[in-house]
């Protein structure tokens, strides 16, 4: 079965990609004006999928070409929330403001329980997300869901195979999602005539029996005590260094804010192996650089994902069991802007690079929980003098280093008063702004910031440690990148990924305390 999904510039698309995806075959995704119309636009597709979005359907920049599909498609169709609001308007249906705006807010949902809600408890919770509702349906359009309250949440067509739904079957808080859409690609297959797509080969994919690749590198480790602190270790280490980070559990065994544990490891480096180098990337020209021993070399109209996926195939390393995750290779910051190369666009420039980052040949790592410290050094596959000679060198360096944290006062730096981005009156305005894109519908979601500046004369090294040691963190950095400095300090973990690919991730809302005022 073939699925077409129309993108209405909307997060959640993906997690429909995903549920179809589960329940049939990878759907093909076009955003609303990505393509024309056309009558052959659909030819191939068994069924089409509309996604919610931003915006009005009655705007067709808004909706693009979703208005078209349904006026003309023959084929099944589900619209989800501004898909749903489109099909309604389309057959004469009234697209008004909801007498409440609904935002990530859950609601028992009613149904009759056939078609799309076969085998679905009524009423069951459903995640909404719309400052629009549909009145007034046209008599081609039936209901078939609703709320307590009388807000519609679901309808059908009386004489073709279009239903639409306002709640977000998707969302991983609406019970029963993946069962709503599963009934949609089976009400597809039970339509009279339609024609069966061919089937998968079922003949057994090809398997290399030949040996595992030999990989070029090693990843070598020893495990040593230390009596000094993380702090003292980065400053005799790598506080030298004009490119160096640490990736830095200053919180470690207590809990934060978010009641996590802090973060169990801590990680330090920098660039001066043999094997170290050093890539930024402008996203808006593709230029990439990356500086080595060997030099600097410059890569035009690059993609930095592609880039950085080769580049991590090509130094793939054995490595020992460790007990975490981090066994060398880049490390650094990903910019806002490099959403242009996962579908966004680049609507913005940053003064800085777009993407920043070392490859550590050479670390230290620490687990806060065991007490030990881990040296880490890459090398060649069959040659590991320079890599031994590093691990010995840096094991007698910390064996020298005095026990117990540093007592060295850090005086914090003198400077300007700060200077807001967004004074007080104009951010006021923007949140106001940001109230009416919501209620008309123009957005669902709006993070709006501020940014405070200000000059001073004061070493990255010297702030971070004035930082650490009065707003301790599970999760903190520090990377020296030359003249940019990134001095980072977070309660939370956003996102993990696993060496087997599993992905953890928990959304940073609401982490500081609110005062009584």
């Amino acid at each position: 079965m073939r699925t077409l999904i129309i993108d209405n510039y909307d997060s959640f698309t993906h997690n429909l990609f995903q549920y179809v995806a589960e329940a049939g075959a990878e759907p093909v995704v076009v955003r609303n004006d990505e393509v024309e119309w056309t009558p052959g636009l659909l030819d191939g597709f068994d069924n089409a999928v509309i996604s919610p979005g931003p915006g009005s359907p009655e705007r067709e920049e808004d909706f693009g070409i979703c208005a078209k599909v349904i006026e003309h498609a023959r084929i099944p169709i589900l619209g989800v929330c501004l898909g749903h609001q489109g099909i309604c308007h389309v057959f004469g249906g009234r697209v008004r403001p909801a007498a409440q705006v609904r935002h990530g807010r859950s609601s028992p949902v009613e149904h009759t329980g056939t078609g799309l809600f076969r085998g679905v408890p009524s009423p069951f919770p459903a995640v909404r997300y719309h400052s629009l509702a549909v009145d007034d349906l046209p008599d081609v359009l039936e209901p078939v869901a609703w709320t307590a309250d009388g807000v519609l949440m679901g309808v059908r067509h009386t004489r073709r195979p279009i239903w639409g739904v306002q709640f977000h079957p998707e969302s991983v808080c609406t019970e029963h999602g993946r069962r709503i859409i599963r009934n949609f690609l089976d009400l597809t297959r039970e339509r009279p005539g339609r024609r069966a797509a061919p089937s998968p080969s079922a003949e057994p994919a090809a398997t290399d029996h030949g040996q595992a690749p030999v990989r070029p590198y090693r990843v070598i480790a020893r495990e040593i005590d230390t009596p000094a602190a993380a702090e003292d270790v980065f400053g005799a280490l790598f506080a030298g260094s004009d490119r160096a980070f640490w990736l830095d559990s200053s919180l470690s065994g207590e809990r934060g804010l978010s009641g996590e544990r802090g973060g169990r490891f801590s990680f330090m480096g920098d660039a001066s192996g043999p094997l170290a180098r050093f890539a930024v990337f402008d996203v808006r020209t593709g230029d990439l650089t990356v500086e080595s021993a060997a030099g600097r070399v410059r890569l035009d109209r690059a993609s930095f994902f592609d880039w950085i996926d080769a580049d991590l195939r090509a130094h793939a390393a054995d490595t020992p069991d460790l007990p975490f995750g981090f066994t060398l290779g880049w490390v650094g910051y990903l910019g806002y802007e490099l959403k242009a190369e996962c579908g966004g666009s680049r609507a913005h420039r940053s003064p800085h690079p777009d993407a920043a980052m070392i490859f550590a040949d050479r670390a230290v790592a620490f687990d806060h929980r065991e007490g030990t410290v881990h040296l880490l050094a890459l090398c060649p596959a069959g040659d590991e003098r320079a890599a031994r000679s590093w691990l010995d060198d840096t094991e007698a360096r910390l064996a020298g280093l005095p026990p117990g944290r540093n007592a060295t006062v850090i005086e914090p730096p003198e400077a300007d008063a700060l200077a807001l981005r967004h004074g007080r009156g104009r951010y006021l305005d923007k949140v106001e702004a940001s109230q009416r894109e919501i209620i008309e519908g123009q957005t669902y979601e709006v993070c709006l910031t501020n940014m405070l500046t200000a000059p001073v004369r004061a070493d990255p090294w010297d702030l971070y440690r004035l930082l650490r040691r009065r707003e301790p963190v599970p999760f903190g950095a520090l990377l020296r990148f030359g003249g940019l400095a990134v001095l980072s300090a977070s309660p939370e973990r956003f996102l993990r990924i696993s060496a087997d690919g599993r992905v953890e991730s928990k959304p940073i809302k609401g982490t500081r305390p609110r005062s009584p005022d």
